[in-house]
């Protein structure tokens, strides 16, 4: 992710979880990335403010590995917002479609696929229109009962806009 950060001025990077089992690594990922505030690690999240990140989020990132069969709640949100995302292209990511999440191979990810994945989604048209299949999908087969209203002013202060 530091990679496609670095390339674009105008882009940041937020690592964003519950508990994050990595997170003395990814502080020392984001201070070596020479980025300064722009990566930013957000652990111990609650609920309101995760999900006004995702709000806040142009493209999201929801990897797994190793995939232990479970289905991803954040990547259910990030559908519900309307936001492009790239999974893991293994277990339970692979049933959904390629209209609505961008698969990167399963495991350890290349840097150069992934910030090559985020640039492609951070292009308006690509990610809108991703972010609109998803989210019509999952209105479609009823999945948005129980979506917390996202705060567009919340996601605006926590991204700091």
């Amino acid at each position: 992710m530091t990679r496609g950060c670095a390339r674009r001025a105008d882009s940041s990077a937020a690592i964003a979880g519950l508990g994050l089992p990595s997170e003395g690594f990814l502080v020392a990922v984001a201070a070596a990335s020479g980025l300064g505030d722009r990566v930013r690690v957000l652990h111990d999240l609650d609920d309101a403010d995760f999900l006004a990140w995702l709000a806040a989020s142009d493209v999201v990132v929801d990897l797994r590995h190793p995939h232990r069969g479970e289905v991803s709640g954040s990547l259910a949100r990030a559908m519900q917002a309307g936001r492009p995302t790239i999974v893991s292209g293994v277990g339970t990511y692979l049933d959904v479609s390629a209209e609505h999440v961008h698969h990167v191979a399963p495991g350890y990810v290349e840097p150069a696929e992934l910030a090559a994945a985020i640039r492609r989604l951070a292009e308006p048209a690509v990610g809108r229109a991703m972010g609109e299949a998803a989210a019509r999908f999952l209105a479609q087969a009823g999945c948005d009962v129980g979506l917390v209203d996202l705060d567009a002013e919340r996601a605006e202060r926590v991204a700091g806009r």
